[in-house]
């Protein structure tokens, strides 16, 4: 408890430097155009001002690679999902932003030009933005939000789409996860791709390598006490609800030339397949490079197989590998 308290104090110390610089910058600003005192406070306020708005919030109504701005309610609070429809569709491709991202800066351009290429429809939901706050990173809202933007397109047309699939890298496979274990389960398929399983594990990972997640994981918790209430294994039994199926991607040399290592994603399939685990000897291959490197482009270097799904280790880091995941969608939309 000490320990974390010490580190919350450390936060406190971070956010009053970065404002600091903000003055500071502020003054040089000032200075250096001959502004007035008034017009510089008001430049250093609006501007600190901003940033805390966005730090709170990240719904800001901006719709990344020129797609349709639709608003959604959950629970009294709106947020917003970007949309690309296609005339007569009957298939809709979900993707998940990154962890630090949003609808306005977020997504896979190679997702959307896919889905346009094969007609489906493409969304790409906010969920309350950068999983730094409360609202987002796992949180119950973020869950019924995701329902509900699925919920708000089926009904713009009454469409019936014959299959919905969920894509997601890094804190998007970690979003990805938790709604196949804690959602209505309205997609067929969910692929995640490098996903934070555990947020407690991923904590500590981040701050023993210095990155600034382990203060956004504090920051959108409350508290590590109450990380495991919004990890993907902390759900793993519910996976005996789910009628789809999905598919982990995880490249071997992530959490060291990336961010989020391949435990993760070993660790989450064991548990929802106890009785036919990875062996010890195969992952220890994994977590130690005790393979072959293997030069680009993206391959399965181990793959694992059951009737829920499949999980891909390929030869990358922290990377989207996109010729594997058009493969895979090519596989569930022929």
């Amino acid at each position: 408890m000490e320990k974390n308290h010490n580190f919350q104090s450390k936060m406190v110390a971070k956010r009053l430097l970065v404002f600091g610089g903000l003055v500071g910058f502020g003054i040089l600003i000032g200075l250096y155009s001959g502004h007035k005192k008034n017009s510089l406070y008001q430049f250093v306020a609006s501007t600190f001002s901003k940033l805390e708005a966005f730090q709170k919030t990240d719904s800001i109504a901006d719709c990344n690679f020129s797609l349709k701005h639709f608003e959604v309610s959950v629970d009294g609070k709106t947020d917003y999902f970007c949309f690309d429809k296609n005339p007569g569709s009957k298939n809709l491709i979900i993707n998940l932003h990154t962890w630090s991202s949003n609808s306005s800066i977020g997504g896979d351009k190679f997702l959307l030009e896919y889905a346009q290429n094969r007609g489906a429809d493409f969304v790409l939901p906010n969920l309350g933005g950068h999983n730094r706050h409360s609202d987002a990173c796992g949180s119950e809202w973020s869950i019924r939000n995701l329902d509900r933007v699925i919920g708000k397109i089926k009904g713009m047309d009454e469409v019936e789409y014959e299959t919905v699939i969920v894509v997601g890298g890094s804190g998007g496979g970690f979003t990805a996860l938790n709604h196949m274990l804690r959602g209505a389960h309205s997609a067929d398929h969910y692929i995640s791709i490098n996903p934070i399983t555990s947020l407690e594990t991923w904590f500590h990972q981040s701050r023993s390598q210095g990155r600034t997640y382990a203060e956004d994981i504090v920051e959108c918790t409350g508290g590590l006490e109450f990380a495991d209430k919004r990890s993907p294994m902390s759900y793993v039994k519910n996976i005996t609800k789910f009628q789809g199926d999905f598919f982990l991607y995880h490249g071997i040399l992530d959490g060291y030339k990336g961010s989020v290592s391949a435990i993760h994603s070993v660790r989450f399939w064991n548990a929802v397949h106890p009785a036919s685990q990875i062996p010890g000897n195969q992952i220890l291959k994994i977590l130690s490079l005790d393979t072959p490197y293997v030069e680009p482009p993206f391959r399965e270097l181990f793959t694992f197989t059951s009737r829920l799904g499949e999980f891909v280790v390929f030869n990358g880091g922290h990377e989207v590998p996109k010729n594997l995941i058009i493969e895979r969608l090519d596989h569930l939309l022929q």
